[in-house]
């Protein structure tokens, strides 16, 4: 079953997408079509509204741009992938900053097989698995999305109001 794990992350609650048919190797490519994303339970009213606008921790809805996408995108796939930038399309992204350090986290849609991977940025190289990303200086992450209610709530809200998947 698809969950998604409460987790603490800089003294804030977040949330792990969590479900072993998504481990694919090191930056999970596979098996998130829109319909088992929505099985996802929509995480409760009472922690989204806790702090802040949807449980945002600092995190602001930012421009779905080419330059944003660069910075979440890996500079090199893993054995046996072969995608490129080109091949998808950046639904949305949230980014934070917290002294010298930006995350950006995305939903991308795969636009040939409807898949979607979900990524993290970062402009300093973090403690956790990370790849080069195709920005200049900019770090993707090698494992499964941990993020803020206001990520999943924005997905959920992308899946099923803005016809984008």
């Amino acid at each position: 079953m698809t969950t998604l794990r409460p987790i603490k992350l800089y003294d804030n609650l977040s949330y792990h997408l969590f479900d072993k048919s998504f481990r694919m190797g090191p930056i999970r490519w596979s098996g998130r079509t829109p319909d088992k994303l929505l099985e996802v339970p929509p995480i409760p009213d009472e922690i989204t509204n806790r702090r802040g606008i949807k449980g945002g921790y600092g995190y602001d809805e930012v421009e779905p741009s080419i330059e944003n996408m660069r910075k979440m995108f890996p500079r090199e796939m893993s054995k046996g992938l072969k995608y490129k930038m080109e091949d998808f399309h950046l639904i949305f992204c949230i980014q934070c900053v917290r002294g010298e350090t930006i995350k950006i986290k995305g939903a991308l849609k795969n636009i040939s097989t409807g898949e979607i991977v979900l990524l993290t940025g970062s402009s300093t190289k973090p403690e956790e698995g990370s790849v080069l990303s195709l920005e200049d200086g900019w770090f993707s992450y090698k494992a499964d999305m941990a993020g803020p209610p206001i990520f999943w709530d924005l997905l959920r809200h992308h899946m099923m109001e803005d016809g984008d998947f």
